[in-house]
This record gives C-alpha cells, sequence and structure tokens, in this order.
C-alpha cells in the first residue's frame, strides 16, 4: 500500500540538472516530489509549501560573501531570501561525494547531503518549520545553534563562543544579546564622509566582527541608518559617537538616548568638553540611558571624581585609548584595531 507524498516537499536550485534527470539515478526522485528551478528565479517564489531546500553545486564565491552579510547583486539577493526567515524550511547543499563541507557552508549552517539521500529525504523530511535543529561541530555558534537557544528560552549569547555572521543576523532578528563583560568593549571608530566609503568597507567591517566579537563601531549619528541599511548582522553592535543629554525639545542636529534606542544602538560616547561634561548633564544622560538600556562610553579623563560631580553608575563605562587603562573600554582607530587582528591571528 502506497503512503500520501507530500506535493513537491523538495525544492532544488540548479543551473545544470534538469528534472528527467533527478528522476533516475542516483537521484530516484519522484517526479512529484520536487520542484526544480533556478537561482535567479528564488526572489520570484514563495517557499512555505516546500519542506526542504537543497542548493545543487552551490558557488563558494557567493556563499562565501553571504556569510560575510553581503548582498550587492541579484545572485546574492536571491540566496538571501533563502535563509532570511529563522523558521522557514532547512536549506541544504548537495555535494557529489562525501567530504569536508566548505567554510561558507559551516558558517552557513549548511549540511551537505548526496544524491543518493535525496528519495529518503522527500519521504522522511517534516512540514516546514518542524524539522530538528541541526548541530555543528564547531567552536563558532551557528544560525541553528541560537535558534536552539532561542527555543529553549535562553535570551543571552555566551561571551566566550564567536558567532558567524549569518548566526549574529538572527540573534539580533530574535532580540538576543551577548553577556559580554564591560571590560571587552573594543570601539572602532569608523572612517566615512559618504555611503560609498561605508559600503566599500563592508568586507573590512564583517571580517573584524567575525574576529572580535567584542567589537563595537561607532559611528557619527548620520551614518548609523545607513550602516544598519548595509550591514544588518552588524545592525546591534553600533555606538553613536556623540549623543544628547535631553530627551526630548528645540535641539537641532542633536540626537537623544531614545532616537539611539530605537535605532538598536548599543550605547553613545560621551564627549569629556563642555557642555556635554557638566554635572547636571552626565547625571541626565545617565538617567536616559537607564530608561533605555543603553551604555554611556565616556572618555577617562572625565571619569575621575570631581567636586559635584555624580557617582559613577552601571550606565557610564570608562572609554580610554590602548594602553591607558586595563578596565572598561578602549577606543581604535584603523591601525590599532589591524595590530588587533593581528595578535589574535585573525587579520
Amino acid at each position: 500500500m502506497m503512503t500520501a507524498m507530500n506535493p513537491r516537499p523538495l525544492l532544488i536550485v540548479s543551473s545544470s540538472l534538469v528534472a528527467d534527470s533527478l528522476c533516475r539515478p542516483p537521484f530516484n526522485l519522484d517526479p512529484e516530489a520536487f520542484l526544480l528551478t533556478r537561482l535567479e528565479s528564488l526572489k520570484w517564489l514563495g517557499f512555505a509549501r516546500f519542506s526542504a531546500i537543497i542548493l545543487h553545486e552551490p558557488p563558494t564565491e557567493l556563499l562565501a560573501k553571504l556569510a560575510l552579510g553581503l548582498r550587492d547583486n541579484s545572485d546574492l539577493e536571491a540566496l538571501w531570501s533563502l535563509f532570511k526567515d529563522p523558521l522557514g524550511p532547512q536549506v541544504r547543499a548537495m555535494s557529489l561525494a562525501p567530504a569536508a563541507p566548505p567554510r561558507p557552508w559551516i558558517d552557513l549552517g549548511l549540511e551537505p547531503i548526496l544524491p543518493s539521500e535525496l528519495a529518503s529525504l522527500a519521504d522522511s523530511i517534516p512540514t516546514p518549520g518542524t524539522g530538528p535543529v541541526s548541530a555543528q561541530p564547531r567552536n563558532a555558534l551557528t544560525a541553528d545553534d541560537i535558534r536552539e537557544l532561542y527555543q529553549k528560552g535562553i535570551k543571552t549569547i555566551p561571551s566566550d563562543r564567536p558567532l558567524t555572521d549569518w548566526a549574529r543576523e538572527i540573534a539580533a532578528s530574535l532580540g538576543m544579546a551577548s553577556d559580554s563583560s564591560e571590560s571587552s568593549f573594543i570601539l572602532w571608530a569608523v572612517k566615512a564622509v559618504t555611503r560609498k566609503d561605508l559600503q566599500s568597507q563592508g568586507e573590512k567591517f564583517f571580517r573584524a566582527a567575525q574576529a572580535l566579537p567584542s567589537l563595537l563601531f561607532v559611528l557619527s549619528p548620520p551614518h548609523i541608518p545607513i550602516f544598519q541599511e548595509f550591514f544588518p548582522s552588524l545592525k546591534s553592535r553600533v555606538v553613536s559617537a556623540n549623543a544628547h543629554w535631553a530627551s526630548h525639545g528645540a535641539f537641532t542636529g542633536e540626537v537623544s538616548i531614545g532616537m539611539l534606542a530605537d535605532l538598536g544602538c548599543r550605547g553613545a560616547i560621551l564627549s569629556n568638553r563642555p557642555p556635554h561634561n557638566s554635572p547636571d548633564h552626565q547625571s541626565e544622560i545617565s538617567k536616559q540611558a537607564h530608561v533605555h538600556g543603553l551604555n554611556i562610553f565616556s572618555i577617562c579623563d572625565i571619569m575621575a571624581r570631581r567636586s559635584g560631580s555624580p557617582k559613577p553608575d552601571r550606565a557610564f563605562i570608562p572609554l580610554c585609548r590602548i594602553g591607558e587603562s586595563r578596565s572598561g573600554a578602549v577606543l581604535v582607530n584603523d591601525q590599532e584595531l589591524e595590530q588587533i587582528l593581528m595578535q589574535k591571528g585573525r587579520r
């Protein structure tokens, strides 16, 4: 007696396979068990009706870019549409022979599958969104690891485990944050004048972020939404170069703590110049930081107690240059960041 089959449970993405070949060895798929399409057609499809998506010989260069969060052409946008839904069908990559998966496959959580395994997968795979979470034998947390933590009710990410860039994207979409301590923050003062300046540094941003889980990006307020548009997986790792102490009012050209919280920023740097460093203004910006759950990184020379200064509190994290302090956070430029990356052997 034949069992009922899910209509077209597999979506196979290939630029070289034809439907007839998938019905013969080594694939042996039933004609009703799959839908065959090309990469460029993905953006026109909905994926809810498929139990799994199989990428046949996916371009390694494209997957490497996608793992870094880059989406600068139509093919990358098409691939992105497969991965952007954390509850969507599982995505696997077809390997013609048993072999260790390439690095981009691991970073994206792509499990290999052999042609001879497709038929059994089509018969056994559950409905979309209910499949088991895969585990990757790797120190870096993958997107699947993040989903599993979230399903267990764990909302913080272990600070001793690096994240793949796709895992960081999923964590941000689920509202999960790192449990990193204050002393681990490295703030990189990003140099950029135009949108093109930011976009051109994309690969550099992602490689540094992957090597240094505690790295935050310091940007001027006008550049923050542009940076987040280009690099959504880094959205929660942004610090504003400045902020106003008032919660609202007619302060043209200024940005408030509440506005930065709405953008998903980690915090802001408190200037060590008047009027920002006055005790009253420090007290007010501290209140706003507590209300919105943001950190205020304070230049070291205004952290010293002075007559009339408020007591330091948890909202304030001392911010120093390399070599000035062993606690708090450090502010680095391009050259200093390169030195840190070289020391970690992750340049």
